[in-house]
């Protein structure tokens, strides 16, 4: 018995050292090397964050940050035409938990204010994805001072369709949005003459698109991205848009050489009633090679662009070379970091982005590109764990810039936009030296306050003045977490004088056009959330506190102190 005992022991040490051996070959994880002292578990702060400065554009519009979806943002910062939006520079951190993919959102105010958002993620499979998005917001007006209907609204619909395949990722997605504005701000001298002709004062704008990108994991082909986009008011404009960018890598030696091929078609006429028809067609064709070298402090991005721009009404080409140099230089391991660089291109203008920019706008403008010659620029970045800086000095030069301008000489009964009320654009060649100055400060993911600020100054070549452009812009935003119930926000936006051209007018005669110069303005936004549960949360937005109801265009009035309450739920399908 002793002998049968102590062979089936050693039969069993034996089977259980042949196991430890194969499941040793089986793990390439050596257990002396695996220590584990903590969990780890990042945050968003957890990241150093060196933030690029955004390119200037000709609106006057404060500069939103970049919005990304998530139940517990409340925005508050301000639009203004002629009312505040929902899209600003402000947005309350959503907490790590109780993550769902799906929300609704409903909320009401003064003015007859009507908030409604919808947002839904669905999965068809482990590979393939649906996003739905819809959004609506209006207004019934009641400006103080305008005798003129002032409502507006806007409306928007999206839709994305994802699939990871095993070489690719490819994308589709459509939109489609519907915005209406009135043209309210009129000379008093016509107010009678518009009343009497017209009850209806409203521009409507309609906008389609359809798009998608192919991302490749091999081959030379990196990404494709295409675009197609229509877009339509009820004065019978038509724009059609045509975008499609391929981007095509390959290896000289060891050096990756990056290559962008862009074309750009745009189309569209101006047949309203009233003036000759206008039509325009532009396409850009340009090429943009790099190659990037990375040393140890250093790195450095080298490339051109050529571009060709057909007028295609017009039957007229021209070719033009920009320069694309980027680099960096990190002056110490404390995270200041040298840059600059010198980039251009050809930026196509078009009645989509004018509108845009500015619902007022007139439609019976020309549209042509804009020539960015150089876009030159020098500063220094960096940051630690809570903070992070960007400061920057930048000179452009733009041949054909657009300004809007109230100068519209053309006066005709019976179309409610000719009555002194609606915009023009100008094309002037311009040139801008700016500042640029932007500083984030996070305190135990408790507390998030950022200041940014722009100081511009400009030269037109035949203009008497930058028309619609300040020279100063200043933001400040704060977030502050108080516990997991109550999320409060604040948003504080600062422009500075602009200058405006204006005719005055009267129903017997044309006076000479002036100068006016609009008021600088302070636009200051409050928001709070309180937490009920997991799913559901209340909201109040208090808007435009102190700025009155201030001129963002001129003779565009917004509207003053707004409040905004209502309720969002969350929830997994």
């Amino acid at each position: 018995m002793p002998n049968i005992k102590y062979v089936l022991w050693m039969s069993l040490f034996f089977v259980c050292y042949l196991n430890g051996l194969a499941q040793r070959e089986r793990d390439t994880i050596k257990p002396e090397k695996l220590i584990i002292t903590k969990q780890y578990n990042p945050s968003v702060n957890d990241a150093f964050k060196i933030k690029k400065q955004p390119r200037l554009s000709d609106s006057i519009l404060p500069k939103p940050k970049t919005l990304t979806y998530s139940i517990l943002d409340v925005p508050v910062a301000s639009t203004f035409t002629p009312a505040k939006g929902r899209a600003g520079g402000l947005r309350l951190q959503p907490d790590n938990i109780d993550a769902y993919t799906n929300y609704a959102r409903i909320g009401a105010g003064n003015f007859t204010s009507v908030l409604a958002e919808f947002y839904s993620q669905v999965a068809l499979n482990a590979n393939q994805k649906i996003d739905l998005g819809l959004s609506h917001f209006s207004s019934q007006g009641g400006i103080d001072e305008v005798v003129l209907d002032d409502d507006f609204m806007t409306n928007e619909l999206n839709l994305n369709f994802t699939s990871e395949e095993k070489s690719l990722v490819w994308k589709l997605s459509g939109g489609l949005t519907y915005n209406r504005f009135n043209y309210y701000g009129v000379n008093e001298d016509l107010i009678f003459a518009l009343e009497t002709n017209h009850n209806d004062i409203s521009q409507n704008y309609l906008g389609f698109n359809l798009g998608g990108d192919l991302e490749f994991y091999k081959g030379v082909f990196k990404k494709i991205t295409f675009d197609y986009s229509n877009f339509s008011d009820n004065f019978d404009s038509q724009e059609n848009r045509f975008k499609i960018q391929p981007q095509i890598d390959f290896f000289i030696g060891d050096q990756r050489i990056e290559n962008f091929v862009k074309f750009d078609y745009l189309a569209g006429d101006f047949s309203n009633l009233v003036f000759p028809a206008y039509n325009y067609a532009w396409a850009i064709t340009s090429y943009n090679p790099n190659l990037q070298i990375n040393e140890d402090r250093f790195s450095l991005k080298l490339g051109a662009e050529v571009a060709f721009l057909s007028d295609i009404e017009n039957s007229e080409t021209e070719f033009y070379v920009y320069p694309k140099v980027e680099g960096n230089y990190q002056i110490n391991q404390d995270n200041l970091i040298a840059f600059g660089g010198v980039d251009g291109g050809l930026d196509q203008n078009s009645y989509q982005s004018f509108s845009t920019s500015n619902p007022f706008v007139s439609p019976t403008f020309p549209i042509a590109p804009t020539n960015r010659q150089y876009d030159a620029y020098l500063g220094l970045k960096g940051g630690s764990y809570a903070w992070s800086y960007n400061a920057k000095v930048s000179f452009t030069s733009q041949e054909n810039n657009p300004f809007f301008s109230r100068l519209n000489p053309q006066f005709v009964p019976n179309e409610v936009f000719t009555h002194d009320n609606s915009f023009q654009i100008i094309y002037d060649a311009l040139t801008t030296t700016a500042i640029d100055v932007e500083i984030d400060y996070s305190i135990n993911n408790k507390i998030n306050v950022g200041v940014e600020a722009n100081y511009s100054a400009y030269d037109t070549e035949v203009l008497a003045s930058a028309f619609n452009l300040p020279n100063t812009r200043a933001s400040v935003f704060a977030n502050y977490k108080m516990n997991d119930q109550w999320k409060f926000g604040a948003s504080v936006f600062y422009v500075g004088e602009r200058d405006d051209l204006q005719v005055d007018r009267s129903l017997q005669a044309f006076g000479t056009p002036e100068v006016i110069t609009l008021d600088s303005f302070v636009d200051a936004n409050f928001t709070a959330q309180y937490k009920i549960n997991s799913q559901l949360h209340a909201f109040v937005e208090a808007k435009n506190l102190f700025g009155g109801n201030y001129e963002r265009w001129l003779a565009y009035p917004v509207q003053d102190f707004q409040i905004l309450g209502g309720i969002s739920f969350q929830f997994d399908w």
